[in-house]
């Protein structure tokens, strides 16, 4: 009769640990990439605005960069000093991309008195 080992040895179920930790780390890792992506996206964009002698008075920009040009879409709410308000559409260099600064997008959406 032969003796047959039932279960797994100690150095298989650390070796699946392991692996396990590895995918988490990098699932984490390209999550808290993401967030950064819109972070810098944010602070580019308002320096790029404020540049343009604009005022910012609201700040929006998407969560990654969406069509893999390394950009990510910002819409930035502007007070050009007429008493006007427009909305600007600006693309802002990811984190992980070799871009750098802002770019408008399309020149004016909308104006309102």
């Amino acid at each position: 009769m032969k003796n047959r080992q039932e279960g797994f040895t100690l150095s298989e179920l650390m070796i699946v640990v392991v692996i396990l930790f590895i995918v988490a780390g990098v699932l984490f890792g390209f999550c808290s990439h993401l967030q950064d992506s819109k972070a810098k996206a944010t602070d580019e964009a308002r320096r790029f605005v404020s540049e343009m002698g604009l005022t910012v008075k609201g700040l929006s920009c998407a969560e990654r960069d969406t069509d893999g040009d390394g950009y990510v879409s910002c819409t930035v709410s502007v007070d050009d000093g007429d008493g006007r308000t427009r909305l600007e559409a600006v693309e802002c260099a990811a984190s992980w991309s070799h871009n750098e600064g802002c770019r408008l997008q399309k020149p004016m959406l909308r104006s309102t008195p």
